[in-house]
Formats: C-alpha cells, structure tokens, sequence
C-alpha cells in the first residue's frame, strides 16, 4: 500500500507499507542493542518513507526503509546495507521537479546516522530491522533527514502505527530533535 504524496506547508511525504519501491544491496553494517520487551510491533512489517523538507532556498531530501521481524531475542537488531552505486536513478521522487539527482543508493555517511539514531533511541521492538530500501540526493540529502526518517520507523515500528498515522509523523518530524541525536546542536 502506498500512502502519498501528503503535502502540508513546506514539508512531503510517502509511505509504502507492506511492499518497498525499491531494494538495494551493499556492504551490511550490524547493530545491536536491547530492546523493549512489551513493545507491540507487528510480527513482520515492511515500511519506507520518503520526505522533502523545504528549507529556503533549498531542501532536504531522503527515502528510508527496509523489513522488520519481530523476535524473542531481547535485542534490536540492525542490518543496513550500505551502497554507494550511484547508477540506478529514482526518477518519481518527491525531488524530481528540482534539479538534484536522486539515486538508489545509500553512502557511509547516511548510514551512520541511522545508527547513530538508533542507538540513541530509548526504546526498540525487538527484532531484526533489515534496511535495504534507500534513495538520496546528490545535493539535498544529509544526515539530519536519514536520522528524522529514522526516527519515523522506529516510531512506526514500537506504536504499529498504519499508513496514514506514518505518513502524519513524517510531515511533523522534528529536525531540531534529529540534530541534536546526532550532536549537532
């Protein structure tokens, strides 16, 4: 199911629950911490956003995503694939008007900031978060927008939250919070 294009005042964002739009494949990074026992994530849940924030005169941009299994395990657990193939192009993003290049792709740089946020974050369901859905821009994209979209599945993932509720959090995500996560502020 895809959710989207939501606009609301200088923000965009599109939800695909059950399906990704794409899947990329690429040197894996594992994490580990433990997670919330009574969290209430669904067994298997396959989930990507993707935002655009307009910030005068330019913008950020990023697509995050990836299938979660919910496990007994005690722990969360991340897998990010890490690619920085730049020649798959994303040719219906939310960036398309602009004239920014948006790639399947996700580079080093983005990922640590997933991992930054994740192991930052005070709750986790338990489970394996495989990421393997990514697309950033060549000018837009940052480690702020892959730690607010972060923030999102994680938030998605513990209140099993449904498209549209997804898509809602999106379009309020706090990047003044994401900044600080990654010591930014």
């Amino acid at each position: 199911m895809i959710v989207g294009p939501i606009s609301r005042p200088s923000r965009q964002a599109r939800v695909w629950v059950g399906e990704l739009p794409e899947r990329i494949e690429g040197k894996v990074l594992t994490a580990t911490k433990a997670c919330a026992e009574d969290a209430n994530a669904p067994k298997d849940a396959i989930i990507a956003v993707e935002m655009k924030i307009d910030i005068s005169p330019s913008y950020m941009y990023g697509l995050l995503g990836g299938v979660f299994h919910k496990e007994a395990s005690g722990n969360f657990r991340t897998l990010i694939h890490v690619t920085e193939n730049k020649e798959r192009e994303f040719v219906d993003s939310l960036a398309h008007y602009s004239s920014d290049r948006v790639i399947w792709a996700f580079p080093q740089e983005y990922s640590d900031a997933v991992l930054q946020t994740i192991m930052r974050h005070k709750l986790a369901p338990c489970g394996t978060l495989e990421i393997n859905c990514a697309a950033c821009s060549e000018v837009g994209s940052n480690q702020v927008i892959f730690a607010c979209l972060t923030q999102v599945l994680i938030a998605a993932l513990l209140e099993n939250l449904l498209p549209e509720q997804i898509a809602a959090i999106a379009l309020e995500s706090n990047t003044a919070n994401a900044r600080t996560v990654l010591g930014l502020q």
